[in-house]
């Protein structure tokens, strides 16, 4: 099925941080395009965004499941950190 509007829910400036959104994303379920991955990835250019997409109709939910990710890996940076 094809989608026929994608919405950027969250950017970031690495391929694999990327990837780790996209992943807890389609956990739970919802479709995800990386636009700008491969931009992203050359050498000298990783300040580019990436654009964490999905369908319009689960932008809500992505946005709360993105934001939870986001609110955890900080958690866990601060543990780190001591």
């Amino acid at each position: 099925m094809a989608v026929k509007e994608w919405v950027t829910v969250h950017t970031v400036a690495d391929p694999v941080s990327a990837e780790i959104v996209k992943n807890a994303l389609e956990a739970d379920g919802i479709r995800c395009n990386l636009e700008g991955e491969n931009q992203a990835a050359e050498t000298g250019l990783i300040a580019l965004a990436i654009k964490v997409q999905v369908p319009a109709k689960d932008a809500e939910l992505a946005r709360k499941i993105v934001q939870k990710h986001e609110r955890h890996k900080s958690v866990e940076q601060a543990y780190e950190k001591g």
